[in-house]
Parts: structure tokens; sequence; C-alpha cells
């Protein structure tokens, strides 16, 4: 039997009904592993998956394996709460738009907060998630679940697309993580809300968790 991602949505909605859900949005096809396969052979985002495909691959599974392993971190720091995360899913026959439908409703009608990472803003699929976090009023939360106003994600971007231009070009930049006024986004009580993050020098160690 298969299912369409809205019907997969609504199966994980019946299972998932704990009171405090975080969705995880973490890269997954993504982040600082593509990025460094792109500069290294020069080549776009699908020369990459067509003529490395193995090392692509690669860039799946490493990314799954970040995010299991800060799932893991999250349950146990914080038992009182139920954490989704998407890198454990795989159906065969599904491109990018199906599970963007399918997280995108499970965020809406499941996730009590976003919870990112330090690489979620090099993710086309993450900044969306993030985009609607904030149009809808979710919390979104850094790795320790301190809440993140929108302008400290704005930050965070702005030095992500600060590293991104020691190597590629304003078109390449944008091309890969177009620009967001995530600021903009949120209402204006939730883009005032104090969480007490710093977004810091993050990109001095490029395999760092947000801290």
């Amino acid at each position: 039997m298969s299912f369409n991602p809205e019907q997969f949505a609504r199966v994980l909605a019946q299972i998932v009904q704990a009171p405090r859900v975080h969705y995880l949005s973490v890269p997954i096809t993504s982040g600082l592993q593509e990025i460094e396969l792109l500069r290294r052979y020069g080549c776009g985002r699908d020369q990459l998956r067509r003529d490395r495909s193995s090392e692509f691959r690669g860039v799946i599974e490493y990314n799954e394996r970040r995010a299991g392993e800060l799932a893991r971190q999250l349950r146990l720091a914080h038992p009182g709460i139920s954490v989704i995360n998407p890198g454990g899913l795989s159906v065969s026959g599904w491109g990018q738009a199906d599970y963007m439908t399918m997280w995108k409703a499970t965020i809406l009608g499941q996730a009590r907060a976003l919870v990112i990472t330090d690489e979620t803003l090099l993710s086309p699929g993450g900044r969306e998630e993030i985009c609607l976090a904030l149009r809808t009023g979710l919390p979104v939360k850094n790795s320790q679940l301190r809440w993140l106003t929108a302008q400290e994600i704005q930050n965070l971007d702005a030095q992500w697309r600060e590293w991104l231009a020691e190597f590629w070009s304003p078109e390449q930049i944008e091309d890969y993580v177009p620009f967001i006024d995530f600021a903009a986004l949120a209402p204006a009580d939730v883009a005032d809300n104090a969480g007490g993050f710093r977004a810091g020098m993050l990109l001095a160690s490029m395999g760092r968790r947000l801290a």
C-alpha cells in the first residue's frame, strides 16, 4: 500500500499525539557536506546528483546520522518532549516536493516548536520550514531549546551568506540560498521575543552544532 504525502501526514498525526511535539528541521540533501562537494568539483547541484551520485548519497547518509544523533540527545535531555526527526523517513517513489508537502502538514498540524541546527539555513527545505514557523507564530528554537527571535535568525543567515561569499559569486549564493527577510515574516510579538540566543561566530568550526 502506498501513501501520498497528505495521507502520510494524517497517519503520523494519529501516531504522534504528545502535547509537546518538537519538529527537528535539518538538512538532508544539502548543507555543508553538499557545499564542500560543490566547491571541490566546481559543479551545480543537478550535476552533482547526476555525475557524483555515490558521493551525494554520502551527503544524505551523513546528514541522517547527525539528525538521528541530535534527536536522541534532545529526547535524553528533555524527556517531556516528543521529537519528530524527518531524517529517518524514506518513501520509495517520493521526490523532494512530496517530503516537503508531508512535513509542512506535520509542522502545521502537530508541532509546538521548530528546532533548527546551525546548518538549517543552508537547506532550501529548512528555510521554507523556518518561514512557515515564523508566519504562523510557531516558536523556532536552537538545539538547547532556546527560543530564537526572527532577527537572530536573520543575523545567523547573514553570517552564512558572508562565509559563502568567500568562494561563491552573489548569483551562486542567491541560487543556493535565496535571500529571505525573516524578520519581516514574524508577527511583532514573536519578532520581539527575547530568546537570549546569540549567533556568535559559528562559522569558525563548520561541524559545530548551534549553541
